[in-house]
């Protein structure tokens, strides 16, 4: 069988760095601690999500990625969607919203910024 064309990784940013979750099995005390230390702590101190390759074409980096409750936003969206749902909306960074759509199995995005109705 040949190896998926796609493939995520979830990482989480410690510091200025994007690190892999499985690197730091063993260091959980020392990455709660940084975010503890971390002044101030806000949301923007706890960002995490998945980083995506397609067929060896990036879909998402570090410049596409922010707070956990903004990736765990698409999980909602999806689940809705293949739940029956024909439109929901998924919030992937504070500036925008996201409204998607899956007919006839296609999945369709259509973003617009915050405040404005969505399309």
């Amino acid at each position: 069988m040949a190896p998926s064309p796609f493939q995520a990784e979830f990482r989480v940013r410690i510091g200025p760095d994007w690190v892999p979750l499985e690197s730091l099995e063993g260091l959980e005390a020392e990455a709660v601690d940084m975010y503890l230390r971390h002044p101030p702590v806000s949301c923007c101190s706890f960002q995490g999500g998945f980083f995506i390759d397609v067929g060896g074409q990036p879909f998402s980096d570090d410049g596409s990625v922010d707070e956990f409750w903004m990736t765990w936003s698409w999980f909602f969206a999806l689940k809705a969607l293949l739940d029956g749902a024909e439109e929901t909306g998924a919030q992937p960074w504070e500036e925008f919203v996201t409204a998607l759509r899956l007919p006839r199995d296609v999945l369709e995005e259509v973003a617009s910024k915050v405040g404005l109705e969505q399309p």
